[in-house]
C-alpha cells in the first residue's frame, strides 16, 4: 500500500510577495528606532535613564530645555556597504514649574545617558497650623462669660 501526499499549497508559496520582501526588511527590524528610557525618583531629584549603545554621545545625541519640557533625542547611524541608514528618536518629559535648563545634568557612560533633574519631586511641605481668630459679639459655647454678664444673669 503506498501513501500520496498532496499538498494544494506549495504552488502558492513559490509566488508568496511576502517570501520575496522579507529579506529586504530584515535589516531595518535589527535597528531599534527608540531605546529603552525610564524615568526614576532618586529623593528630589529626578532620573532619566536612556539606554543607547553605540551612539557618540557628542554627535548622535542631545538634551534640551524649551520651557518646561526636557527633551532627549538622537540619531543612530548604521552603515554597511553602500547602504546607510538612519533612525531617529525623541523622548519629552514635562519639567515642574520653577525647575530649567541650569537643574540639569547629563552623562553618558557605557552606551547609557542618565540624565538628573535637581529637585524635579520636591519633598510637600509639612502642613502647619494656622491659628484661627475669633471675632464674634456672639459668646462661643462653652466659653466663661466675663463677669459682670455673670451678675447680671
Amino acid at each position: 500500500m503506498s501513501t500520496i501526499v498532496v499538498r494544494p499549497v506549495r504552488p502558492l508559496r513559490r509566488s508568496d510577495l511576502f517570501a520575496t520582501l522579507a529579506p529586504l526588511a530584515a535589516p531595518a527590524l535589527r535597528l531599534p528606532a527608540v531605546p529603552t528610557v525610564a524615568l526614576e525618583r532618586d529623593g528630589e531629584d529626578g532620573l532619566l535613564t536612556v539606554e543607547a549603545p553605540g551612539l557618540d554621545a557628542e554627535r548622535d545625541l542631545a538634551v534640551e530645555v524649551a520651557g518646561t519640557r526636557l527633551t532627549v533625542s538622537g540619531t543612530r547611524r548604521e552603515t554597511s556597504g553602500r547602504t546607510r541608514r538612519e533612525a531617529r528618536f525623541a523622548r519629552s518629559v514635562e519639567l515642574p514649574e520653577g525647575v530649567g535648563a541650569d537643574a540639569v545634568s547629563a552623562r553618558y557612560e557605557a552606551g547609557v545617558l542618565r540624565v538628573r533633574v535637581a529637585g524635579m519631586f520636591p519633598a510637600p511641605a509639612a502642613p502647619q497650623r494656622v491659628r484661627v481668630a475669633i471675632t464674634s459679639d456672639v459668646p462661643q459655647a462653652g466659653a466663661e462669660q466675663p463677669r459682670e454678664e455673670q451678675a447680671a444673669a
